[in-house]
C-alpha cells in the first residue's frame, strides 16, 4: 500500500467511462486509487466492467469501498443517534470527510486527494503529493452567511472547530470541499464528532429555510459598430461586433407560480437599456467629427462614449460604474 491515495466517489457508469477514456496512459502513479461506490446507484460488479474496458492498472487494482458501509463503520464507532444518525445518511457528502479519516485507519495512507467521478483527470496526480505539503485544496466562492442567522452560524462553527473566525474571514474561505488533498490532522475525527452531533448543523439542515437560495441566470445579446480613430489599419475602417453578456439574480424565495422571477420582467427591467441605446447602434468617439456629422446628418443612431485618452493618443474607458451616453 502507497502513503498517498486517490478517492473517487463513484455514482455514474456514465461518467467513471468518461474519467477513464481521458485518464493518462502508461503512468507510473505514487499513489493508490479507492472507488468509494454508491450501491443505490451502480454496483462494484458494474464499475469492474466498465474499468476492464480500459487498460489502466491502477484502476483495476483499485480497493473497491461501498459509502452506506462507510457510514455503517463510523455511526457505530462514534455511536450517531437520532438526527445526528440521520443527518449522516441522508446528507449525501459526507463520506467525501470519512474517506480520508477511514483509509488513514484501514490502510494507513497518510495523504488523501478527495475527488468525485465527474472530476475528469488529465495528468498524473503525482505531483500534488509533493507540491501541497499541507491541505490543498480548490479555491471557489461557493456560499456565503448572509441568511438572518448568519452570526449564529457563525458562532457554532467556531464553537465546533474551536477557532475564531470573523464573518469577513468566515466568507473569504469558501472553498470546493468536494476536490481537497487532506494532510495529517491528528483531530479531524474529534471535530467531525463535534459537528455532527451539534444542534445548529441540525437545524440547519433539517429545520432552517433561510439559508436556502435560488440563482436565474438569462443570457443575451446584441450588435453594434464602432471604429479605432488612430488604430492605422483595418480596425480604422467601420466594423461591426457581437456582445454578449450575462446577468445573475438571486432569491431567497419562491412565488405561487413556482419561480423567482419572470424573464420578462428581468428583461424589461434590465435590458431596456442596452437595446434602447446600444443594439444595433454605432459607438463613437466625441472627436470623430467626420463619422458623427455623416450619422446625424442621416438620423443614424449612434451613441458617443465619453473617453479618456493616454498620452500615446489611444482610448482607455473610463473606471467608472457609469459611462455617458447620447442617442443621436
Amino acid at each position: 500500500m502507497k502513503k498517498n491515495a486517490v478517492a473517487i466517489g463513484v455514482s455514474s457508469l456514465e461518467f467513471m467511462n468518461i474519467l477513464l477514456t481521458y485518464y493518462p496512459k502508461g503512468i507510473k502513479e505514487t499513489f493508490d486509487f479507492y472507488l468509494f461506490i454508491d450501491d443505490t446507484k451502480v454496483s462494484s460488479d458494474e464499475v469492474n466492467e466498465v474499468i476492464n474496458m480500459h487498460n489502466i492498472p491502477s484502476f483495476k487494482t483499485a480497493k473497491h469501498i461501498i459509502i452506506k458501509d462507510l457510514y455503517d463503520y463510523y455511526a457505530d464507532k462514534h455511536s450517531y443517534e437520532g438526527k445526528a444518525k440521520d443527518f449522516l445518511y441522508t446528507h449525501g457528502c459526507l463520506f467525501k470527510v470519512l474517506m480520508p479519516m477511514y483509509l488513514k485507519e484501514k490502510f494507513g495512507v497518510e495523504r488523501t486527494y478527495v475527488s468525485d467521478d465527474d472530476v475528469f483527470i488529465f495528468n498524473d496526480l503525482s505531483y500534488m503529493f509533493t507540491k501541497y505539503k499541507g491541505f490543498g485544496y480548490k479555491k471557489e466562492n461557493l456560499f456565503n452567511l448572509r441568511n438572518k442567522d448568519k452570526y449564529e452560524v457563525l458562532a457554532a462553527f467556531n464553537e465546533i472547530f474551536e477557532v475564531d473566525f470573523s464573518l469577513e474571514k468566515m466568507n473569504a474561505l469558501s472553498i470546493n470541499a468536494g476536490n481537497i488533498i487532506y494532510g495529517e490532522d491528528p483531530k479531524m475525527e474529534y471535530y467531525f464528532k463535534r459537528y455532527m452531533n451539534h444542534p445548529m448543523v441540525h437545524h440547519l439542515f433539517f429545520d432552517f429555510e433561510g439559508y436556502t437560495s435560488w440563482t436565474v441566470e438569462q443570457r443575451f445579446h446584441h450588435w453594434n459598430f464602432h471604429r479605432l480613430m488612430e488604430e492605422g489599419g483595418a480596425c480604422e475602417n467601420i466594423h461591426g461586433h457581437t456582445y454578449h453578456y450575462t446577468l445573475f439574480f438571486e432569491y431567497s424565495k419562491v412565488g405561487k407560480v413556482g419561480f423567482s422571477a419572470n424573464f420578462k420582467h428581468i428583461k424589461i427591467l434590465c435590458c431596456k437599456f442596452i437595446d434602447t441605446y446600444f443594439d444595433h447602434a454605432y459607438i463613437t468617439n466625441p472627436e470623430d467629427r467626420k463619422v458623427n456629422r455623416l450619422l446625424a446628418g442621416h438620423g443614424f443612431a449612434f451613441v458617443v462614449v465619453m473617453p479618456q485618452y493616454s498620452t500615446s493618443g489611444t482610448v482607455t474607458w473610463l473606471d467608472r460604474p457609469e459611462v455617458w451616453c447620447y442617442h443621436g
